[in-house]
């Protein structure tokens, strides 16, 4: 009868302490992979404590996972993994947090004519668009940029630097990131109006597609990228109209604790509200649809107006 009391307890304990380290690594996954059903390999981005070296690397890599992406200023990696030894790599005591490479996409579509409004937005926010930015560096990380006349000052491109983060050039293939930048700094040349502060320069980096979709894993190496070229081009914005929704606290997203490095390097941070609006289908009276990385504290987050063809401020 000891005996099997002994048995019982020690089996009990053993249940407990492997409860025990299940919870502790379950409560650094996102809930995505918290799923019981998920596929035998994920693509992951692991956010560390302190910034990863060749040992945490050599870590993953000997569990048989794939080292995808390593990032320069951000205490993250990008790996492929077993869906199975993410417990394990959850308990690693460096390891802050899981999560999957989620995808993302543009947050506007391009109207037929893009700047026409331009001076009615300038009025009502009592903007007036400033010719003396030369030097100021905007990275726009987005679904690159054409090299059209409206980005050219003086017989010089304002495109200064140009790198692609998915397949192919960093030439625009969908026409959202020229339409940013001309919003932003474009001459208007080919359209009605000039943009915001025409004369900055542009560092072009590509996350988006042919179809407007990308991943976290690529705007997080676009933002990395940024901060290493900060001095050089003189960056001075990071533009991100682009977004996904909310899967955790901004403390814990990979995606929002980029943007906060870009910050804490110097570089203010402008994102999308998203095009969710008063969208109520969660019946959450419209709150809650600003998408990652607009919802992080440290961004400016921009939205959209309804002009009413008006121009006078107060009256939007």
């Amino acid at each position: 009868m000891e005996r099997t009391i002994k048995l019982l307890v020690n089996a009990w304990l053993t249940l407990t302490v492997a409860s025990t380290i299940v919870w502790a690594g379950g409560e650094k996954l996102s809930p995505e992979l918290r799923q019981p059903k998920l596929a035998t390999g994920v693509e992951v981005i692991v956010r560390y404590k302190v910034p990863p070296t060749e040992a945490h690397y050599r870590r993953v890599e000997g569990r048989g996972g794939k080292t995808l992406h390593r990032y320069g200023h951000i205490n993250a990696g990008h790996f492929s993994i077993s869906s199975s030894d993410l417990a394990a790599l959850a308990a690693d005591p460096d390891v802050e947090y899981i999560a999957p490479n989620r995808a993302l996409s543009g947050m506007a579509t391009v109207a037929p004519q893009p700047y026409s409004t331009l001076d009615i937005v300038s009025a009502a926010m009592n903007i007036t668009p400033s010719t003396n930015q030369s030097g100021i560096g905007v990275a726009i990380i987005d679904s690159g940029m054409a090299n059209v006349a409206d980005f050219n000052v003086g017989g010089q491109t304002q495109i200064v630097y140009q790198e692609s983060f998915v397949w192919g050039s960093p030439a625009d293939q969908y026409g959202h990131g020229t339409h940013v930048g001309g919003i932003l700094g474009g001459t208007g040349a080919n359209w009605v109006k000039p943009g915001i502060a025409p004369g900055i320069n542009f560092i072009n980096l590509r996350v988006l597609d042919q179809n407007g979709n990308g991943t976290d894993a690529g705007v997080i190496a676009a933002i990395d990228q940024a901060i290493t070229l900060k001095s050089q081009y003189n960056i001075r914005v990071i533009n991100l109209s682009l977004g996904r929704p909310v899967y955790e606290p901004a403390s814990q997203d990979p995606l929002c604790q980029a943007v906060e490095a870009a910050w804490k390097a110097g570089i203010t941070v402008v994102a999308a509200a998203g095009n969710g609006g008063q969208d109520n289908s969660a019946n959450t009276q419209g709150y809650g649809t600003i998408t990652a990385p607009g919802n992080d504290p440290y961004v400016i987050t921009v939205g959209a107006m309804k002009p009413m063809g008006t121009s006078t401020a107060g009256t939007i």
